[in-house]
């Protein structure tokens, strides 16, 4: 089943959706750290470095698996 073509489609999609949606969360962090958001609650402040921090290492992780996934169909 995971071998079809439409599995392997869906697949791709999903991966690439995944990962603009976390380029996009990383991006929506960074201008509002650029833009000196008032941030006086301190959660906000936390929950704004976590998203940063988070997005970083989903994107590292994306990263690497299509770099092993690329050198692993080619062998």
């Amino acid at each position: 089943f995971i071998n079809t073509p439409p599995f392997k489609f869906l697949l791709s999609v999903f991966i690439a959706i995944g990962f603009f949606n976390i380029y996009f969360i990383f991006r929506y962090t960074r201008e509002l750290e650029e833009s000196k958001c008032n941030c006086d609650i301190e959660s906000e402040k936390m929950i704004r470095k976590f998203l940063n921090y988070y997005s970083m290492i989903v994107i590292t992780i994306y990263i690497i698996t299509t770099i092993l996934g690329v050198s692993i169909k080619l062998k």
